[in-house]
């Protein structure tokens, strides 16, 4: 079992709990422990060289600089860009910087 599927466990039986106890505040505060399954599922999957990939299309570098930067292919950087976008939920890399920002994933 993963850390993230630990996690996933964790935050499931606080939202059970969650709903047993308060019906009123169940809804906001399952939709809070959604995010942060939400936030951890993301975190997992986004590894040291997405985030490098991700804080070079911050710096504003373009596909053939993170080639140069980091020192891989084309078709390497172009693969992790999409799986950026996937991963972030992002319709392009504008808004992938903003939602690795918000999220923390890069400065």
């Amino acid at each position: 079992m993963t850390e993230s599927d630990r996690f996933a466990q964790q935050v499931t039986a606080q939202i059970r709990h969650l709903l047993s106890t308060c019906p009123r505040c169940a809804e906001r505060d399952a939709q809070d422990a959604d995010n942060a399954l939400m936030n951890a599922a993301m975190l997992a999957a986004m590894t040291a060289r997405r985030r490098q990939v991700l804080q070079c299309l911050a710096d504003g570098l373009t596909q053939r600089e993170i080639c140069r930067a980091l020192v891989i292919s084309e078709g390497t950087a172009k693969k992790h860009v999409m799986q950026i976008l996937q991963i972030l939920g992002a319709p392009n890399a504008a808004a992938a910087v903003a939602i690795g920002l918000r999220r923390g994933l890069i400065t």
